[in-house]
Parts: structure tokens; sequence; C-alpha cells
């Protein structure tokens, strides 16, 4: 004969039982009901690249004009919403006429009020004098523009802050191999924009070994970026280099179980310094996924190969651990 404490011991399991049987089916029924999406108007839209433009400012003017020319010609048809220069701007920091011609390329994106992000690469000033940077690309030139963030020390390090599709996004801007008090500004701002999908540029990061390390030969070592600013923070998804004349790209994962991809894009060795490549950078319409190519308005033509074309994931999670999440 059972007992009344049995009994209501089995009656106890049994509802465990049944309740635990309700959650899984709960979730299996919501991981195939079909999915409901919010932003259902959103596109696909494109973040465009520019890397070290520095042969075409001092040799090739016209090459940097075409690039120019062409985020503007296919603004609408790629669905542009940013632009990003790594850096090495010019050849020679102090020849005037190079900065001209660069700023003549830079203006078309200005006059037809496309976003930009822009910071110094090493040709771009000498011996810690920035003084032709901070003349054309101050920050009076930018802090009236709606998408401006903020900077620090002069305009070498800077954010833009965009809403695109209802999320917002991050272009977070650093000086090239940035010292202590640049890494802390950096991270009080992704502390600020914490729930932001953060882009962070950077001029040299990624050296061209492969698989890739991170220390290209001017800052000999950027794992310190890495380590007390890019890894803790969650919302720093993508890091963007150039200065190693190469392309390569890495994953790690970081302290919140992301990914973290960085990639490296640096042109000016091939076709004897007139390749005109740039990067452009499609994020599909739900923003989870980023579809990379590598193509020269100048030349007409896309880059192949796994190091030039290639897709990124970049969800928030794996729906496994959504589930697992949802369910604890």
């Amino acid at each position: 004969m059972i007992s009344k404490f049995n009994k209501i011991l089995i009656i106890i399991l049994i509802i465990v039982f049944l309740t635990f049987i309700t959650l899984l089916l709960t979730i299996f029924l919501k991981s195939n009901k079909p999915q409901i999406n919010k932003l259902t108007n959103n596109k696909p839209f494109s973040i465009i690249v520019l890397p070290d433009t520095q042969k075409y400012s001092k040799y090739h003017p016209k090459i940097f004009i075409n690039q120019t020319k062409y985020i503007v010609e296919n603004k609408d048809n790629l669905n542009i919403k940013h632009v990003i220069h790594l850096g090495d701007i010019v050849d020679d920091s102090d020849n005037l006429t190079q900065w001209n011609y660069a700023n003549n390329a830079i203006q078309i994106l200005e006059y037809n009020n496309i976003s930009f992000s822009i910071i110094p690469g090493n040709h771009d000033y000498n011996k810690d004098n920035y003084k032709n940077y901070d003349f054309f690309f101050s920050n009076e030139r930018f802090n009236k523009k709606s998408w401006f963030g903020g900077n620090f020390n002069n305009y070498r390090n800077n954010y833009a802050l965009l809403n695109i599709y209802n999320k917002n996004y991050l272009f977070l801007n650093l000086n090239m191999c940035p010292n202590k008090s640049e890494i802390d500004w950096a991270n009080n701002v992704t502390n600020k924009y914490k729930d932001y999908f953060t882009i962070l540029s950077t001029h040299a990061f990624l050296d061209s070994k492969d698989p890739p390390k991170r220390q290209p030969h001017i800052c000999k070592d950027t794992e310190y970026i890495y380590n007390d600013l890019i890894k803790p923070n969650k919302n720093i998804r993508l890091v963007l280099s150039g200065h190693v004349h190469a392309e390569r790209k890495r994953t790690d994962i970081n302290d919140h179980n992301l990914p973290v991809h960085q990639l490296l894009a640096d042109f000016q060795d091939e076709k004897q310094g007139k390749s005109g490549y740039l990067r452009i950078m499609q994020f599909s319409s739900d923003q989870n996924t980023i579809n990379i190519q590598t193509y020269s308005p100048y030349l007409n033509i896309y880059k192949t190969g796994p190091q030039s074309e290639f897709t990124l994931d970049v969800a928030e999670h794996n729906s496994l651990n959504s589930y697992f999440s949802w369910f604890w």
C-alpha cells in the first residue's frame, strides 16, 4: 500500500514532469512558428571602407575622386549609410598638395550628405606633428554634423552615431597605436553606448601572417587594444584596420561569448598603386550577417578569393543559446 506521503510525492513529480514537457513543447513550437520580422520594411544596407589612399593622394588623385564619386552615384543602389577611412590619407604629411587632393575627394561625400569617419595613419603626421591632419580634419569641421558623437585629442579619436532601421550603431575611430588615455576615452564611449552595435576602426591592428596576429610592425603589438578595450566590451563586434599591405581576417570570442571579427585591408601595392579597391560591407535586412565584397570602381572589377569576399555572422546569439537563456 502506498503511503499518503508517497502519493503526494508522486503527484508532485508528475506535476514537475508535465511542466517540463510543457516548456519543451513551448520551445519547440516557438522555434517552428514562422517568425514575424519586426523590421519588415528593412532593406540590406552598406558601409563603405576606404583603406590607405596615400598613393592616390600622391600620384593618382583621380582614383581617389573616382572612389568617392562611385559612393555618391551608388548611394541609393547600395543603400550606403556610412563611409570609413582607415588612415594614411596622404603619403607625405607635410605636402599640402596631397592634402588638398585628399580633401577634394572627401568633400564629395560631404556635399552629398554622406556621413563618414576618418582617422590618421602614420603617413598623416610626423613625429607627433599632426598639423595638417588637424587643419583639414578638425573638430570644427564635424561638430555640427548630425551624426557627430564626440572626439578626443582633436579629431584623432572620434565617433559617429547612426540609427539604421531602428538599430543603433556606434562608429568608434581610434588614433594609431592609441595610448592609455585614448583607450580610457574609448572605454567610456563604449560604456555610454553599450547597447549600440560598435564598429571599431584604427589604422594598424593586424599583421599579414596567416593566420594574422595582432602585431603590426609599427605598433609592435596591439594585443593591449584587444585586451583592454575590445574583449571586455560586449558591443564591439567588428574591428577594421589597414596599414599592412595585405588582406586578412580573424575572429575571436570576447568575454561575453560573442564573436569579434577583425579585418585587415590595404591595397596600395596592387596594380602599381593604381588598383582603386574599396570594401563594400553589406548588412543583411535582419542585420545578423555582413557580406564583404572588394571592388574597384576604377578598374570595374571585383577582387575574388577567401580574403576578399566572405560573410560574417554578427547575430547577438545563436538560437540554442537563446532557448536556454529563455528557459532558465
